[in-house]
């Protein structure tokens, strides 16, 4: 429940956003608009844990982003309450702050700057025509299972070295770990079955130490024929001349498995959704290419 100076009631259109309930039919918007109005920094308590602050303005969301001597990460960026032991063991790049964070961040910068990721457009077009033949002449598919789970992994799967044969098994593991209190995508549900045996790992899962092998794995592979991909370039020196240890590189390629997947899987359906919903903008799209870049931008900020 909410607490504040302000005295609010719950109700229909202000709904207790601590409840996984709450956000079955979609986000609740009514509710957020009205906190942006009438309590855009509020405290909310939880039936398990400590509580939050909910930052609801885009310029309080900039300012909190932008101040990290404020508001730091490297405490813990999840609703999960973690002990000092868990916050080291289970650290990666979003728990840190600047200039350990842009240290990090720069190891792996470079793949994924503007001129670099237009250099990938043919070979993400090529995949991407490839995934439509496997689809083609199908009447009915399910996009996301189809296209949007696996072209972003799929892509990445590329950029960090690895066999496109391992895709489909990336996209299982970042799915187990972003949906770690799902059943539908782990055997490990937090909060539905004992995790405690999993406390050091991130998202407090075993998938994460099936991860941790395979990284370990393409390791010693790139010690043994170093490569220009991602993986080879976590194994460089740092600027301080030191490499990540190795609790560190598992820990980063975990995140980048997990990240990769989730950030882009979850907006691009959303993304489409203004599309299916206008019929008539996909022959504007397949006829007029300039016409994409403007709908492109138009869906993405609907899904925003």
């Amino acid at each position: 429940m909410l607490t504040s100076q302000t005295e609010i009631n719950l109700g229909e259109a202000f709904a207790d956003i601590t409840d996984p309930e709450t956000y079955l039919n979609g986000v609740p918007h009514a509710t957020f608009k009205r906190l942006r109005d009438e309590e855009p920094v509020s405290w909310w308590d939880e039936k398990e844990g400590s509580g939050f602050w909910a930052v609801t303005r885009y310029d309080d969301l900039l300012h909190v982003s932008h101040n990290p001597r404020l508001f730091s990460s490297a405490q813990g960026i999840r609703l999960e309450e973690m002990d000092a032991e868990e916050l080291v063991a289970r650290q990666t790049l979003m728990e840190m702050d600047p200039p350990e964070h842009t240290a990090y961040r720069r190891l792996v910068q470079a793949p994924f700057l503007p001129r670099e990721v237009a250099a990938y457009e043919n070979a993400i077009r090529l995949l991407a025509r490839a995934m439509i033949d496997e689809i083609r002449g199908q009447s009915e598919f399910d996009f996301v299972e189809a296209i949007a789970r696996q072209l972003p992994m799929r892509m990445l799967g590329k950029l960090l070295g690895v066999p496109d044969s391992d895709g489909p098994w990336l996209v299982s593991r970042g799915d187990a770990l972003i949906g770690n209190t799902d059943p539908e995508f782990t055997s490990h549900p937090v909060d539905l079955v004992d995790t405690n045996a999993y406390r050091l790992l991130p998202f407090r899962s075993p998938v994460s130490q099936e991860l941790f092998d395979y990284a370990a794995e393409q390791a010693r592979q790139r010690r043994e024929q170093p490569t220009d991909d991602v993986i080879s370039m976590l194994l460089l020196p740092k600027r301080d001349g030191e490499p990540l240890s190795e609790h560190e590189f598992k820990n980063f390629f975990a995140l980048m498995v997990a990240a990769g997947n989730d950030t882009t899987v979850t907006p691009w359906p959303l993304a489409c959704t203004p599309c299916w919903s206008i019929p008539t903008s996909w022959p504007n799209c397949a006829l007029t290419r300039p016409f994409c870049p403007r709908l492109l931008k138009k869906c993405c900020a609907g899904a925003a």
